[in-house]
């Protein structure tokens, strides 16, 4: 089957159209049909620390919420540990040491109240909704030597937020699609960190038969992608590098591996190439052409 997206653009609006068939024209497909093409989108300017922490509407919220664990809404676990906690906290308040600053709030709201309308108020941590209680968590760093995320980098969170993002991915009992789109995947991260997320994104799409397409400006990344996951487009037709549609032996694929790096990936696509040996004819080579 082939999907079709088309879009244009009227009165400073885009309108889409979302179609489906094994013809050039296809078919509109209905709402269930689209929820299994669903995929995973990370933005390029992403605020990794602040879609991480508590928030209405925060991103982590949304990719809980979504998932399988939280499916039962009325039942949850986390709704039984919440209304302890919120029995626990109005205790406090009405019998221990906060008891006298309740009733100075509420002392304070019954004379602003008219005479048929007295307000009063309680402390609370949530409603009882469970995505009222999503909200409220927040995803933090943490390793041996710093205890709390304050000195970690732009770089860590991004990390933090691509795996938080992975768990829309991995669904053991999904039907639909498992795409991931992550938009500039390096973005603060040292080229030693880069390679392995890069190596490490490659294992999960194989263990957990996830697609990703990837944009990046990494030589030191891009040449870290073996070459069966690759799939050169050029001139509107696609070549997937995999085994199954090259002529490329398995000895091929490790030579090209081995050379198709940051460094020496030049030698393969240039017009042609000049070999020197030591800072002498480097020099001598560039004279060269002046001649």
């Amino acid at each position: 089957m082939k999907v079709w997206i088309t879009a244009s653009r009227k009165n400073g609006r885009v309108f889409y159209d979302v179609k489906a068939g094994s013809d050039g024209e296809g078919a509109a497909i209905n709402g269930e049909a689209r929820d299994l093409l669903r995929a995973t989108y990370l933005k390029p300017l992403r605020d990794a620390e602040s879609e991480l922490t508590p928030k209405k509407g925060s991103r982590l919220s949304q990719i809980l919420y979504n998932h399988d664990v939280f499916e039962d809404e009325e039942n949850h676990e986390l709704l039984k540990i919440m209304s302890q906690t919120n029995k626990d906290i109005e205790e406090y308040f009405t019998e221990h040491d906060g008891k006298e600053l309740l009733e100075d709030v509420n002392t304070y709201l019954d004379d602003f109240s008219i005479e048929n309308n007295k307000l009063s108020s309680r402390f609370n941590v949530s409603d009882n909704s469970l995505k009222s209680v999503l909200e409220r968590l927040s995803l933090k760093l943490f390793n041996q030597s710093v205890s709390e995320n304050n000195n970690q980098g732009l770089g860590s969170h991004n990390l933090l937020y691509i795996a938080a993002e992975l768990l829309l991915l991995k669904k053991s009992n999904y039907q639909g699609l498992k795409l991931g789109l992550i938009e500039e995947i390096e973005a603060h991260l040292h080229p030693q960190t880069q390679i392995r997320l890069i190596e490490a994104i490659q294992k999960i799409s194989e263990e957990n038969k996830i697609q990703f397409i990837l944009t990046t400006h990494s030589t030191s990344l891009a040449s870290k992608v073996k070459l069966k996951n690759l799939v050169l487009c050029k001139d509107g037709c696609l070549y997937p590098m995999g085994k199954e549609h090259t002529k490329l032996r398995e000895g091929d694929y490790l030579f090209l591996e081995r050379f198709l790096d940051s460094t020496k990936s030049n030698l393969f696509f240039a017009n042609g190439v000049i070999l020197v040996e030591g800072m002498l004819k480097i020099f001598c080579y560039l004279l060269l052409p002046k001649n």
